[in-house]
């Protein structure tokens, strides 16, 4: 790497929340400067109906600012397109991956993205003359289940993982294989996502996953969330940093205003929508000594992180405040609905009537792996 940083960069998955804030970030920092000075960025991308809107918008975007961006349209699984996008690269953001809920209503299809195109992917890599640095897109969800009412110090490379789920399980593997690179390699183990309002707007069907998850999570469960906006910035400027980020595991997730309660996360969604947050009764409660039936995330110790690629810019109230000026049309409509829509979400709830009723539901002994039926793959299956 130059003392000026990496000047060329290969991003997969450009086109989803964190690729998009990315490409947005390269854009930006080019803009106004001369050629010399500037980020050259490459995407691939499978060439789907959200893949088009958004390259629309982005390049939309790089119009405005006088900026260009080179587009790949190929699946990483087709190695010839990959090839061609890794030759002369300096970098690679690698943030293609199939996430929740989508990954547990097809585990094997998602692990053709999630392991099966990271090992190719790194094997091309460490083929070229000169490999490429890769900044690799994992998650906290591979430290496994946390207990709030037990656990007390933050997640960070030191916590033992413990992936109790597919995805979980699936990341870790991704993980261990871009470890083996020959090259520059970095990890970002990513946060809960703040989700925009473009992105509830345009939010698949409900299905009976998500169902699950969205009352299976406990209302008390720490969860360390993040800004979009800042994620971008983080991969963007591990990329090209010439500080030591080499052979690092680094947590992302926003500064202390991010560290909530799921309910807290939940609740400002349903806030900004017009619905308002649901009882807590709404969700399930495990046993406190039953640290197997919590969910997989926790507040991490960001320290390191910060100090490397200064990213955390935007506060959980910024947050809040953006969302609910996103859904002022939508959420007009919505104030008119709310009492249906409540009563609704509140019976759709497998945990309510229980909860109120003081009795123990049977879920509450089990995993959260358990109720997706989303199982840790066996260890030689990497």
């Amino acid at each position: 790497m130059s003392e000026k940083g990496n000047r060329s960069v290969l991003i997969t998955g450009p086109f989803g929340a964190v690729g998009m804030s990315v490409m947005k970030n390269f854009i930006k920092r080019n803009s106004g400067k001369p050629e010399s000075e500037r980020v050259q960025i490459t995407c691939i991308a499978r060439p789907s109906k959200r893949s088009k809107t958004n390259w629309a918008k982005l390049t939309k975007l790089a119009n405005k600012e006088a900026v260009e961006f080179t587009t790949v349209w190929g699946d990483l699984s087709d190695k010839e397109a990959v090839e061609n996008a890794v030759k002369g690269q300096q970098a690679v953001i690698h943030l293609a991956a199939i996430i929740p809920p989508m990954v547990h209503d097809d585990p094997k299809s998602a692990r053709k993205v999630n392991v099966d195109a990271t090992r190719s992917l790194v094997e091309i890599c460490s083929k070229q003359e000169k490999p490429p640095r890769i900044v690799y897109g994992s998650s906290y969800a591979i430290w496994g289940p946390r207990n709030p009412h037990k656990e007390a110090s933050r997640l960070d490379s030191r916590v033992p993982v413990d992936p109790q789920d597919a995805y979980g399980s699936q990341k870790y593997k991704a993980e261990k294989i871009v470890e083996q690179y020959c090259g520059e390699w970095t990890i970002l183990r990513i946060g809960a996502v703040a989700i925009t309002a473009e992105d509830i707007l345009n939010y698949p069907n409900r299905t009976e996953t998500l169902r699950i998850l969205t009352y299976a999570i406990p209302a008390n469960q720490r969860r360390h969330g993040l800004h979009h906006e800042d994620a971008g910035h983080a991969f963007a400027e591990c990329a090209v940093t010439t500080k030591p980020v080499s052979g690092k595991l680094l947590p992302l997730g926003g500064d202390e205003t991010w560290c909530v309660r799921a309910s807290d996360f939940s609740g400002c969604i349903l806030d900004a929508m017009g619905i308002g947050a649901l009882p807590t009764d709404c969700y399930r409660k495990p046993q406190p000594e039953l640290d197997e039936a919590f969910f997989f995330e926790d507040w991490m110790d960001t320290s390191e992180t910060q100090a490397l690629l200064n990213f955390q810019q935007r506060t959980f109230e910024d947050y809040k405040k953006e969302l609910r000026r996103g859904m002022s049309s939508p959420r007009r409509v919505m104030l008119l609905l709310r009492p249906v829509v409540r009563r609704s979400l509140i019976k759709d709830s497998p945990y309510y009537i229980a909860n109120r009723k003081g009795m123990p539901h049977p879920h509450n002994t089990k995993s959260v792996g358990e109720l997706l039926k989303s199982f840790p793959e066996p260890e030689d299956s990497a």
